[in-house]
């Protein structure tokens, strides 16, 4: 799904950049470049969105940590 149509960004390359440890909103900005020129301003706007997928990537590695520990 498309998340900023200005840069193409989808919610895969917000969980691509979680992967990476971008899961803040001012990195995700970074990272994603929700601040350059050719970006409207909505996402930033709605970075919480943002946060909230690469939040997901995060519990989804912490539970494979624990899986991988308890196993």
């Amino acid at each position: 799904m498309y998340l900023c149509l200005c840069k193409g960004i989808s919610d895969a390359d917000v969980r691509q950049a979680a992967r990476a440890g971008h899961t803040t909103a001012e990195a995700l900005i970074a990272v994603l470049g929700l601040r350059d020129e050719e970006c409207c301003g909505n996402c930033v706007d709605n970075i919480e969105d943002f946060v909230r997928i690469a939040e997901t990537v995060t519990a989804e590695r912490e539970d494979d940590l624990l899986v991988s520990i308890a196993s």
